[in-house]
């Protein structure tokens, strides 16, 4: 898989749907997918009411459904930073706290690995600015059932 063009790729926004480990449940996270100048950072953020798994519990499935073609050929892009972004303050209720990141790789046979990260870390890695990292709170808060969302099996936004 080539790398997308920064030019042809701006930032792009939306919810994602991803199914969980057991049949019939799935999750909603908000994807953020942020061209830089070494990495393409995909910045997937846990929504508060997010009505499936997790966005940690669903890793795998949710990368692999955007990378189906080649993470099932055993090809991992090179050129994407795989970023889950929890929000305390959207997530917890906490009227104080921070953003965590933690970058995900993922091996063969689905293996799960991440290393959580300081935004300073991530936006060095992938040639971004600190304020590409940053998520307005009142998207997280979304309630997906409020939601009109096409649900694809295949998406098309990589490839």
């Amino acid at each position: 898989m080539s790398r997308p063009n920064m030019e042809d790729n701006p930032t792009k926004n939306g919810f994602l749907v991803y199914e969980g480990f057991s049949p019939g449940a799935f999750g909603v996270c908000h994807l953020r997918v942020i061209p830089g100048t070494k990495k393409t950072v995909l910045l997937a953020s846990e929504l508060t009411h997010n009505p499936g798994p997790s966005i940690a519990n669903s890793a795998g499935a949710i990368w692999y459904f955007i990378f189906a073609r080649d993470l099932s050929q055993g090809v991992f892009p090179e050129w994407a930073l795989l970023v889950e972004h929890y929000n305390d303050r959207a997530i917890l209720g906490l009227t104080e706290g921070s953003d965590r990141y933690d970058i995900v790789h993922i091996e063969p046979e689905n293996n799960v690995h991440r290393s959580h990260q300081s935004p300073e870390k991530i936006t060095e890695l992938a040639g971004i600015s600190a304020t590409d990292l940053e998520v307005d709170e009142s998207i997280l808060c979304v309630n997906p059932d409020d939601l009109e969302m096409e649900i694809r099996r295949d998406s098309q936004l990589f490839h």
